[in-house]
C-alpha cells in the first residue's frame, strides 16, 4: 500500500540590491552566492524594466525596513571588504554633485527574488560609515531629490513686483 504525505514547496529565495548613481552607473548584488545570478527585473524598475540582468555576489547582511516615529522607511546594509572601492565611488559622486548640484540621489533598490518573482523596495541612500574596509549605509524613502529649497524673488520672474533700490 502506499502512504501519501505533504511537502512544502521548495522555495529558493535570493537577496539582491541595486545602487546607481550617474557618476559610478548601475552595481547590482546578489547576497551569499559564489556566481553572478541573472534575475528578470520587474516591468516597473528605472532601468532595464522587464530583462533579464546580472548581480553579482557579495557578501552583506541587511536589516530589514524599520519605520520611524515620522513614518520614514530605512534599512542598513553592511559589507565587509570594500572600503577602498566605495570612497573612490564616493569621490566621483562629490565631483558630480559639484557639478551638477541638487541633481539627483543616489537610488537603492532592494529586492527579494523568491522563485524568480521580485519583491520591491525602492530607497535612496541617506549615508555611508565607512570603518577600514568594512562599509555600512542606510537607505531610506526620504527622497533628498524632493526637498523644496526657498528661491530668490526676482523681478523678471513675477511682473507685478516693483523693485526697490
Amino acid at each position: 500500500m502506499s502512504n501519501f504525505f505533504e511537502t512544502r514547496e521548495r522555495t529558493i529565495r535570493y537577496e539582491t540590491f541595486e545602487i546607481y548613481h550617474p557618476a559610478v552607473g548601475v552595481h547590482r548584488r546578489v547576497k551569499g552566492q559564489f556566481f553572478d545570478k541573472q534575475f528578470k527585473l520587474e516591468a516597473t524598475a528605472p532601468r532595464n524594466a522587464s530583462e533579464i540582468v546580472t548581480f553579482e555576489p557579495a557578501a552583506f547582511e541587511t536589516q530589514h525596513p524599520e519605520v520611524s516615529e515620522d513614518s520614514v522607511l530605512t534599512m542598513t546594509t553592511q559589507m565587509g571588504n570594500i572600503g577602498s572601492m566605495i570612497k573612490s565611488y564616493l569621490k566621483q559622486i562629490k565631483a558630480y554633485d559639484m557639478a551638477l548640484p541638487n541633481t539627483t540621489a543616489t537610488e537603492y533598490i532592494y529586492r527579494e527574488f523568491i522563485n524568480g518573482v521580485p519583491s520591491v523596495i525602492y530607497l535612496w541612500i541617506s549615508n555611508f560609515s565607512i570603518q577600514g574596509d568594512s562599509v555600512a549605509f542606510v537607505a531610506s524613502d526620504d527622497n533628498p531629490n524632493s526637498i523644496n529649497v526657498a528661491k530668490l524673488y526676482k523681478a523678471q520672474n513675477f511682473p507685478g513686483l516693483r523693485v526697490i533700490s
